[in-house]
């Protein structure tokens, strides 16, 4: 990080563990990791998992190979699903914003 401040300000960083990001999204949106790791596309158990997906990724401990293979998905499919979610955020902001 480079700073034109003689401190330099830290963000506080996600420590959380693959499955405690996973518990911790299941948990908040009345899953339960089993449920959050199926393959099924039912929306309800869709999104969340790709909530969870963006917050692993964002965390910049995990790559997409790694969140596949926690998922039991192809990183291709983690790659669509943090952009899904991105998308359906932007969409809410924007509905938000009209």
């Amino acid at each position: 990080m480079i700073s034109l401040w003689p401190a330099k300000v830290e963000t506080p960083r996600d420590t959380r563990s693959m499955r405690q990001i996973a518990e911790a999204v299941a948990m908040a949106h009345g899953l339960t990791l089993d449920e959050l790791k199926t393959h099924t596309s039912v929306r309800r158990i869709s999104h969340p998992r790709h909530e969870a997906i963006a917050i692993m990724y964002a965390t910049g401990r995990f790559s997409y190979p790694q969140i596949g293979r926690f998922f039991n998905m192809d990183h291709t499919s983690a790659i669509h699903g943090k952009c899904a979610h991105e998308a359906r955020q932007a969409k809410a902001l924007e509905a938000e914003a009209a």
